[in-house]
């Protein structure tokens, strides 16, 4: 393709390719440490709860992209109904979260 450059890409401004890169280290950086809170978390989950622990933690990533997506504004454009939608999806997940850490507490 003739589109794609590697010269292209560096004639961008300077604090483009800076936000770009520092953006790309900090997804890499949740990326790793996911793993890390994941077995920090399982640990602290009683054996007969490990299945919940699966379901915390991708709760957590579509939890997080959400929020993510609306504080970047990639959600600008869409409208209100899918805006709408993604809050009250992040609501239940947080709602939910917390029904499973009661359940388990007792």
């Amino acid at each position: 393709m003739k589109d794609l450059s590697v010269k292209a890409d560096f004639s961008l401004a300077k604090s483009l390719i800076i936000t770009n890169v520092l953006l790309s280290a900090l997804g890499g950086l949740m990326w790793y440490l996911q793993f890390f809170f994941y077995a920090w978390g399982h640990a602290s989950i009683p054996a007969q709860f490990d299945y919940m622990s699966w379901m915390l933690h991708m709760s957590f990533y579509v939890l997080c992209s959400g929020l993510v997506g609306l504080v970047l504004r990639e959600w600008n454009n869409a409208g209100r109904r899918p805006v709408g939608v993604l809050s009250l999806g992040c609501v239940v997940i947080i709602i939910a979260a917390n029904i499973v850490g009661l359940g388990m507490a007792n």
